[in-house]
């Protein structure tokens, strides 16, 4: 290896005017201003996070979920992305609709009343008319009843003709003679905007089935609705899941954190995973962008995993102040 002493001379007889260390330097310089300038111009930083404010942790009935407020490095850059058209249920709205499920707590609500709307032999060939025959049908729902609350999903047959999973729930205080009334009312207003003339869909059209326990909702949840999109399958464009605002989402627990909680709530979320037998992959695929993660748990252990990791961080800063 040439020392730079040598390697000076031989850049000088190459036609270089200045030193290896300076033209190094000089592009160093170059490199951090074109950084400036683009960090000045508008655009979106990558995802290179830092802490920002202190970790926040959320237990709902079935959901662990942490989120850690970051931003992205300064030095880093690229344009804003423009979102496309919605074309496919993805694994990430999947992920978020179950995480909606997971959320809701069943205690506040009435019976589950497990829906599929389907069309006949003619069915719309538009996002836009599918939307509007599903929001015409929830819209005389809610006039039948204004406290209902539901889940929506858009699937598609294998004829290529859409329909619609629907979770309703209507208030407990309803009797069973009531509900088998709405049942027949729901059924008529779909055979009213989908096929009104077909005598077949007036009875095949619409399924409505209650479902008594929470085993089996989820059993319908993971069977219809929470199937991801295989890529070529149909050509819509637009959302394929929505919910109702007035579901009963609210946590149960929700409180700011250390780092140092939120490291020893990730071990001991590993460490149950373990215990559970669940399936072996890497914990750190269950971070989106690297700024939290979530975690299907009941919430009375999802609790007892936060308090526990309180206790440890506790006296781990106790140990070192001590």
């Amino acid at each position: 290896m040439h020392s730079t002493k040598y390697t000076n001379v031989r850049r000088r007889r190459q036609g270089h005017s200045e030193p290896r260390s300076a033209s190094v330097e000089k592009a160093r310089s170059a490199s951090s201003s074109r950084r400036a300038e683009g960090a000045a111009d508008s655009g979106r930083l990558v995802h290179v996070p830092y802490l920002t404010a202190p970790p926040q942790i959320q237990v709902y009935p079935r959901l662990l979920k942490t989120h850690i407020p970051a931003e992205p490095h300064p030095l880093y850059f690229h344009p804003t992305p423009v979102r496309g058209p919605i074309r496919s249920f993805s694994a990430r709205s999947r992920s978020r609709m179950l995480q909606r499920l997971a959320m809701i707590d069943y205690t506040a609500l009435g019976p589950a009343q497990w829906v599929t709307l389907t069309y006949h032999e003619s069915y719309p060939v538009s996002h836009d008319l599918v939307q509007r025959d599903i929001d015409t049908w929830l819209k005389a729902i809610e006039r039948l009843q204004p406290d209902m609350r539901y889940i929506r999903r858009l699937d598609w047959q294998r004829r290529g003709a859409p329909h619609h999973h629907l979770i309703i729930w209507f208030p407990d205080y309803y009797h069973a003679k009531w509900l088998a009334e709405a049942r027949i009312q729901m059924a008529a207003e779909w055979h009213r905007i989908a096929a009104p003339h077909s005598i077949h869909h007036a009875r095949h059209g619409a399924r409505i089935k209650e479902v008594n326990s929470l085993r089996g909702l989820v059993s319908y949840v993971s069977k219809y609705a929470a199937k991801v999109d295989q890529p070529g399958d149909h050509a819509y464009e637009g959302r394929r899941w929505a919910a109702s605002r007035r579901l009963p989402c609210k946590p149960q627990i929700e409180a700011s954190v250390s780092l140092t909680e939120m490291h020893e709530l990730r071990r001991l979320c590993r460490r149950w995973l373990r215990s559970q037998h669940r399936r072996s992959r890497p914990f750190p695929t269950l971070f989106h962008g690297g700024v939290g993660f979530h975690l299907y748990i009941a919430g009375t252990i999802g609790a007892d995993l936060v308090s526990a990791a309180a206790i440890i961080a506790e006296g781990k800063h106790a140990a070192v102040h001590w």
